[in-house]
């Protein structure tokens, strides 16, 4: 459209803004991309995977534009979304920041039960980075809470990867996630690992364990993130919505006063010793730092 106001009968004018703006595109204009998600999918999964759009070094696409794909592919669903998802994390990871942590978990789960397969295979897969089988386990984690047949077979997943786990740091981060379904059963599997020292305990002691098993009211991390985030809050118009305050873009820039708010939410680096990203209560320096 010559006025830049896409044509809502056109799919490809939908996706073309969605791509210039990510975040910051308008929910109207992704209520008409749901509600054409046949067509949409080909174009977002393009988006999410495609070198191009990770990579704008001209400002042609806001920066967020691929993360921004992937909160749609999972609203989107079904196997090829799914299988686009898990492609983008597995290549990218890198340049996703915080949000394989912090928000991949609960976006990845929000394929529900029909991506139960698929997301075992990434947390089975030692060829990926640890960051990202633990937010597949987490994963795991919140759609057995949603759909409780789930339950034993994550479980059993988490052993398996567990016992099948060469690098110590990656074995104790998954053991964290095991820990976290609270399962007696799993007791003396987990007792192993720490009797034979397999186990870091600067991520989490075997009293660390008793504690949250058996003393009322004890975590080990919150999981309000994990089991509550609405994939479409990334385009949410808010201050504390640092996928919007962050984008770039030449698109958003020459338009900041409609798209972007004039207040910025800082994104800090993590110290050694402030708070893990992953989420553990650890400092990072005594967590996933040695990851890193």
């Amino acid at each position: 459209m010559s006025d830049g106001t896409p044509d809502q009968n056109n799919i490809k004018d939908l996706i073309d803004k969605f791509a210039r703006f990510g975040p910051h595109t308008d929910i109207d204009t992704i209520n008409q991309i749901l509600s054409r998600k046949k067509e949409a999918l080909p174009y977002i999964a393009k988006i999410a995977q495609d070198d191009d759009y990770w990579y704008s070094e001209d400002g042609e696409y806001a920066s967020w534009t691929p993360v921004s794909a992937l909160h749609l592919l999972s609203v989107i669903g079904g196997k090829e979304a799914i299988n686009a998802f898990l492609n983008s994390v597995k290549t990218n990871y890198d340049y996703t920041g915080d949000w394989i942590t912090e928000d991949m978990p609960a976006i990845l789960a929000n394929f529900g039960i029909e991506g139960f397969d698929e997301i075992q295979e990434m947390l089975f897969d030692n060829k990926v980075d640890p960051f990202v089988r633990s937010g597949a386990a987490r994963a795991l984690f919140s759609i057995s809470e949603k759909y409780p047949d789930a339950r034993e077979k994550s479980i059993q997943a988490l052993r398996d990867t567990i016992s099948s786990e060469n690098n110590d740091i990656a074995r104790s981060c998954f053991m964290y996630d095991l820990v976290h379904f609270k399962d007696h059963d799993s007791l003396p599997f987990i007792e192993f690992y720490f009797e034979n020292d397999m186990i870091d305990d600067g991520l989490m002691s075997m009293e660390d364990v008793y504690e949250y098993y058996y003393v009322k009211g004890s975590d080990l991390y919150s999981l309000d993130n994990i089991l509550t985030t609405d994939p479409l809050d990334i385009f949410k118009d808010t201050l504390d919505n640092f996928y919007r305050n962050d984008n770039q873009g030449k698109y958003i820039t020459s338009t900041k006063s409609k798209y972007q708010s004039t207040k910025k939410v800082p994104k800090k680096q993590t110290g050694r010793n402030d708070p893990c990203p992953c989420g553990s209560g650890k400092k990072y320096k005594k967590c996933c730092l040695k990851i890193v």
